[in-house]
């Protein structure tokens, strides 16, 4: 044992060098911060010493005594007075000492003022003197993918301020965004630290003069934060006209929300839009993407414009008379949409017209000289049915909201079968009460052969959702991404052809399912930025989407191209709109019939120009808004 310690000793000297000791001795010494000015004195001494050795050997040194010259190099080092005795020297040496006192003072006093002005500045609490500014309250995982829309929105009025508000450090908020603020060009961030629940800092962003506000759903806080916080901005806010988009999860604040008449609050549920855009997309191949380009500023999106010159026209030629738009509605005085207008409808001064374009500036009135003379009369008028069966595979409550949305396009006899494990799965949410057929089965986690269960039953479409009932938002978001790429593989290697849907809870990893080949359409909580992004240019689009998401309403639908015009025949766009329009559907575009089904997407044209020549064949569909 005493060996033992012997060789630990030795083991232990012999590793320490020199320059180890010296360092740990000198760190411990300065780390007292009361002798650090003792240590830079002894130090200017032995330079000083240096220099008269050097200065000596040099012939430089200017008094033969060395003391005298050793304190004219330490009297150079500190800028002291020479002095000409010791006592001079040890008087000039006291000066010193009171001259870097009272200098120290005075410049620990200024930095310190310095250092607190600029750290006030940096906390974000100045008041924001900007107007015109779209405020966003709140800090969330959707705040990136709002950001990334509005800078498309405003590619073309660049410089547009946006005003962040949130009760995080201003550094962290400026740190995070700086990863993204490279791409975003059209836009100019600005960054405030608050309590937005304060009515006295929610202020500081300045509400009043902002164009419009987005309040956010901050995961950890829930949506008694986001109602709060609504109300501190309600309590500030001098106009009540200027529109406040507020997330939230629990119908139960949606509708506390929505009855709050005396603002223009317009809340909206992340889960209503996915599972919207989710029933569209299950109910005809390629409405998702539609919908997707409608959401978006990515392409064609829908706007509101006033065009005097078709005040006392005909609905129908307002139609005719847009080279590069689709009108699609009206919108009243009172701000009422109409999606269903009637051909003969007589369009007043005091109306707006809705249409779908690329951008605002693309809506331009070009006067037509005859409208198409075209007899849709002998063409079919037959209904098309839509009787469908669709896989979802794992479940959720979220499952419950699509079966609402989707029930009013389903014909009874459609089918809609759940496989799902039940560990994973609260049988509350196991919902019998649907207008069509529903069949809940439960299943393995490992010994489930689901190539057989796909041969054996035929499948339009297969929606994947997460077990997030019961698992963590990344579990169930590894669970449906194992499980879209594995109904990947096996769609091309059975040569299957119906359509994968991927629902990912997280938006980040939306794009982990991207190297998947037979999707159609991934559904994440995107979704919801993306909709929050287009009501804070124009809060009255959520009146159209109300209306296109309904079956009670005009919808978005998807009809074969002989329902309108005839086949193998060279025509123009503009006649299918006119065909579409005495039908009373109104045409936002064209679906092309393509190879691989399942990926619709570059067969797809939302709105293009009337003047277009096509030559339709079997399979080619028109996509109406009807």
């Amino acid at each position: 044992m005493e060996n033992d310690k012997r060789e630990t000793s030795k083991m232990t000297n012999k590793g320490k060098s020199y320059k180890k000791v010296f360092s740990y001795y000198f760190d411990n010494a300065i780390s007292k911060s009361s002798n650090f000015v003792i240590y830079i004195v002894l130090i200017s001494f032995i330079l000083g010493l240096l220099m008269t050795f050097l200065k000596d050997l040099l012939s430089l040194n200017s008094d033969k005594n060395f003391f005298n010259n050793w304190w004219i190099n330490v009297s150079e080092i500190l800028e002291l007075g020479q002095g000409d005795s010791w006592s001079d020297r040890l008087v000039e040496f006291i000066f010193w000492v009171i001259g870097i006192a009272v200098t120290g003072t005075v410049i620990g006093f200024l930095s310190t003022k310095i250092n607190t002005f600029f750290k006030k500045m940096s906390r974000g609490k100045s008041f924001v003197i900007d107007s015109g500014h779209i405020l966003i309250i709140g800090w969330s995982n959707n705040l990136f993918a709002i950001l990334k829309e509005l800078n498309i929105a405003n590619e073309s009025n660049k410089g547009q301020k946006v005003v962040i508000f949130s009760n995080i450090d201003n550094t962290k908020m400026q740190d995070d965004l700086a990863l993204i603020t490279s791409s975003l060009r059209s836009l100019k961030i600005i960054t405030r630290s608050g309590d937005p629940t304060n009515p006295a800092e929610i202020v500081i962003p300045n509400p009043n003069q902002a164009k419009s506000i987005l309040i956010l759903n901050n995961e950890s806080k829930g949506d008694p934060y986001v109602v709060t916080t609504t109300l501190s901005v309600c309590s500030v806010l001098e106009n009540n006209n200027t529109p406040i988009i507020a997330s939230v999860k629990e119908k139960y604040y949606y509708d506390s929300l929505k009855n709050i008449i005396d603002f223009n609050i317009i809340p909206v549920m992340p889960e209503n839009v996915i599972s919207n855009v989710s029933a569209q997309s299950l109910r005809q191949r390629g409405l998702g993407l539609v919908l997707l380009d409608f959401l978006d500023f990515d392409g064609d999106e829908i706007y509101f414009k006033h065009i005097p010159e078709l005040t006392n026209l005909t609905f129908i030629e307002a139609m005719m008379s847009f080279e590069n738009s689709s009108l699609i509605g009206i919108v009243d005085k009172h701000m009422n949409v109409n999606l269903s207008v009637e051909n003969e409808h007589i369009i007043s001064k005091y109306e707006q017209l809705i249409f779908v374009a690329e951008d605002d500036s693309k809506i331009t009135y070009s006067k037509i000289n005859q409208v198409p003379n075209y007899d849709s009369s002998s063409l079919s008028t037959a209904q098309f049915s839509n009787v469908k069966r669709i896989l979802f595979i794992g479940w959720s409550s979220i499952g419950n909201k699509i079966l609402d949305s989707i029930s009013g396009f389903l014909e009874k006899d459609s089918v809609v079968d759940v496989l799902y494990i039940e560990d994973y799965v609260n049988k509350s949410s196991l919902k019998n009460d649907c207008a069509f057929n529903i069949n809940f089965e439960t299943i393995s986690f490992v010994e489930f052969d689901l190539t057989q269960r796909l041969k054996s039953t035929s499948y339009e479409d297969v929606m994947v959702l997460g077990y997030s009932d019961k698992l963590p938002v990344d579990e169930a978001d590894t669970f449906t991404l194992l499980k879209s790429l594995e109904l990947d593989s096996i769609c091309r290697n059975q040569h299957f052809n119906f359509r994968i849907l991927t629902h990912i809870l997280n938006s980040s990893k939306s794009k982990l399912s991207e190297i998947t080949h037979s999707k159609e359409i991934i559904i994440s909580d995107n979704l919801s930025a993306l909709l929050m992004a287009q009501l804070s240019e124009n809060p009255y689009l959520y009146k159209v989407f109300e209306q296109l998401f309904s079956s009670e309403s005009s919808s978005i639908n998807i009809f074969p191209i002989e329902h309108y015009i005839g086949l193998e025949k060279e025509i123009t766009y503009r006649e299918i709109v006119y065909s579409a329009a005495l039908k009373k559907h109104n045409a936002v575009g064209l679906l092309f019939h393509g190879e691989n089904e399942s990926n619709p997407e570059k067969d797809l044209h939302i709105n293009p120009k009337k003047s277009m020549i096509l030559k339709p064949i079997k399979g080619d569909s028109v996509i109406v808004i009807s």
